[in-house]
Order: C-alpha cells, then sequence, then structure tokens
C-alpha cells in the first residue's frame, strides 16, 4: 500500500514541470518573485550574523574594573568572587591586578570582571553594590557604571531590534509566499478546469485531484529556494569586502535547509489552499 502511494506521488513529482510550463507565464512570474523573496531573505540572515558576530566581538571585549581597599579581607573577597563566577546566569570571567605604579600614579588592587555575555551587566552591579561588599570596594564609579551600563543596554537593544526584523521578514516572507503560490494556482485551476470537472464526474476523490497541485505547488517553491540559494553563493563570491566563508558556512548549516523546506510547505500549502476552494465548489456543482 505504501509502495503504491510513493509511485503514485512520484509520478505527479515527474510531471510537475510539464503541468506548470503549461501556464509559464504565470509559472515564470511566480517562480522569479519566489526566487527574489528568498534572496532577500539570504541578504536579512547575512546582515543578521554580520550584526550578531559584531556584536558578540564586542561582548567578549566587555570588561569593568572594580578598585579595592588597600588590606580587603580575604573571606569576603572570596565570597564575592564565588558569588560572580559560580552562578550559570552571568558568565563572567574575573581577575585581580595587583598594584601598579604608572609614572606617578599609584594605582591599588582592582578587581577586573571581563563579561562573556552584556545581559549579566545588571546582575553583577548588583552584586558589587551589595552591602556585604562594601567594605571591600574602594572609591565606586557611579559615572563609570552608568556609561558601562547605558552601552550594554544599547548593544542588546541592537541585538533585539536585528532579531524582531529578521522574525518580521520570515512572518511576511511566508504569509506572502503562500498568498503568490495561492493565486497562481486560482488561475492554474481556472486552465485546468475540465480537467478536475472530468475527474469529479468520473468519482475522483478530492484528494487526488488536489495531490498533483499540491507537488507542483512544492516543487515551484524549492526550485525557486534552490535558484535563490545558487545565486547568492555567487554573490557572496564576488564580495570581497565582507566575510564571505563565514557567512555561507553559517547559511549552510543554519538556513539553507530550512529554507529549502519551508518553501516546499509553504508551496504546498498555497496550492492547498487553492485547489481545495476551487475543487470545493466544482463539487456543489456537479
Amino acid at each position: 500500500m505504501i509502495k503504491q502511494k510513493l509511485i503514485f506521488l512520484w509520478g505527479h513529482v515527474r510531471r510537475a514541470p510539464a503541468n506548470l510550463w503549461r501556464n509559464k507565464f504565470v509559472s515564470v512570474t511566480t517562480f522569479v518573485l519566489g526566487m527574489l523573496i528568498v534572496f532577500w531573505i539570504n541578504i536579512v540572515f547575512s546582515l543578521q550574523y554580520l550584526s550578531q558576530y559584531t556584536l558578540e566581538s564586542l561582548e567578549k571585549r566587555a570588561d569593568f574594573m572594580i578598585p579595592l581597599v588597600d588590606s580587603y579581607d580575604s573571606f569576603t573577597f572570596e565570597s564575592l568572587d564565588n558569588e560572580l563566577t559560580t552562578s550559570q546566569f552571568f558568565e563572567v570571567q574575573t581577575q585581580i591586578i595587583p598594584p601598579q605604579r604608572i609614572g606617578t600614579i599609584d594605582l591599588p588592587s582592582r578587581y577586573h570582571v571581563k563579561f562573556q555575555s552584556l545581559e549579566a551587566v545588571a546582575d553583577v552591579f548588583e552584586i558589587l553594590k551589595k552591602d556585604r561588599y562594601v567594605d571591600l570596594i574602594g572609591d565606586w564609579d557611579p559615572a563609570a557604571e552608568r556609561d558601562f551600563s547605558e552601552l550594554a543596554e544599547r548593544i542588546l537593544s541592537v541585538r533585539g531590534t536585528v532579531l524582531n526584523i529578521t522574525y518580521w521578514f520570515i512572518g511576511l516572507f511566508i504569509v506572502g509566499g503562500v498568498l503568490l503560490i495561492g493565486n497562481t494556482f486560482q488561475l492554474a485551476l481556472f486552465n485546468r478546469k475540465e480537467e478536475i470537472f472530468i475527474a469529479r464526474m468520473v468519482g475522483a476523490r478530492k484528494t487526488t485531484i488536489m495531490t498533483p497541485f499540491v507537488v507542483e505547488g512544492c516543487f515551484l517553491g524549492l526550485a525557486s529556494s534552490l535558484v535563490a540559494i545558487l545565486l547568492f553563493t555567487v554573490l557572496l563570491t564576488q564580495i570581497d569586502s565582507l566575510p564571505s566563508g563565514a557567512i555561507f558556512l553559517y547559511l549552510w548549516e543554519y538556513v539553507y535547509i530550512w529554507e529549502l523546506l519551508i518553501t516546499m510547505v509553504v508551496g504546498g500549502v498555497g496550492a492547498f489552499y487553492a485547489a481545495g476552494r476551487y475543487v470545493s465548489k466544482t463539487t456543489k456543482r456537479v
């Protein structure tokens, strides 16, 4: 039974290009528009990767110096250090910098906190300002804390904005793709109305009539995505000012496979929606 269904499905797959070519103007137009949509989605993902890469580089260089009193209590310091470094939420690295003399300036011992994630900045500062550590920390600079916190918030805000833009583009792509494929197959169904009418007259099931159109929708979405990916990859090789290799690896590992799957689903859903409505109307007429 399963083998028969697979043979039935494979037959529709082989006939899909020929069926789409019967309405070549509409099919080619939809193919080109779908290809452009996927191409722009790849541009958005590349920009998102570049922004993430830049922000992560800034995060890795983010650090803050806390002056310590001359003779601080070692047990209190160990408590502070353990509270910061053993937490799984902070992702910080700490280091004691001994007193230094630079020219005529004597610098006290400093507690160097290096952030791996800027999301931990606010929580780390709250811990540093606890009452139990007042006698441990030297002259606290509120202005430096404020400037560092504001910078961290701006960087996190930019990251959130980029991610939101990416999600919005993906959502628009999915909705627009379904509508585009749906409109395409409404015209294709109208041009093949006699075939559908005859199939209904001889007792063909609704799913049997709809299957070829769904397969053609999946094929159209997949073909658009494949060509868009190929063109974008060629474009990357021509741009020397960008880390093209890193962008390609990112897209290859995390984006391309999902694009292929999603475009197939979008094409199939659009065709299914259009075919379902049309076949239902013809059924009522029969």
